[in-house]
This record gives structure tokens, C-alpha cells and sequence, in this order.
């Protein structure tokens, strides 16, 4: 059987929804050169459709808090889709 799975769920460490917008988060650790530690969070905002919807309660309908929040880091970029 073939699982379709929706471009905020493929490679996301994170996902939740806030009003406008399904967020999926990508988090990646940094080490520079002296030993220094951050977390980098790739943010890709996608705005929330009746479909998309539909799909995020699909995967996260058996959450407590089922829009989910949001994993804190250090620096971050955005990508609106």
C-alpha cells in the first residue's frame, strides 16, 4: 500500500500549526572551531489549506495539544512555501 506523505512531514523534526501557517522545524546542531555549540532550526512555513489541515490531523490527531509547539534554538532561517 502506498503512503502518501506531505511535503511538512518528509525529513521534519518538528511540526506544528499556529494560526495562519503549518510549520515544519529541521534541526541541526553547529560546532565551530573553539568548541561553541548552537542549534540552527530550518523553519518552511506552509499556509494551512482545508487539505493541508486535514493531512496534519491525519498524522497528529492523537496529540494532547494537537497544534503541537514549537522546539526553542539559537538561530534560525525561514522559507515561505
Amino acid at each position: 500500500m502506498f503512503v502518501f506523505k506531505p511535503d511538512f512531514m518528509k525529513n521534519a523534526n518538528n511540526v506544528y500549526r499556529t494560526k495562519y501557517y503549518i510549520i515544519k522545524q529541521i534541526l541541526s546542531i553547529n560546532t565551530d572551531m573553539n568548541g561553541s555549540s548552537t542549534i540552527h532550526s530550518d523553519d518552511f512555513y506552509y499556509l494551512r489549506t482545508k487539505h493541508l489541515d486535514k493531512l496534519f490531523e491525519f498524522y497528529f490527531g492523537n496529540r494532547l495539544v494537537i497544534n503541537g509547539k514549537r522546539l526553542h534554538y539559537t538561530t534560525h532561517t525561514k522559507k515561505y512555501m
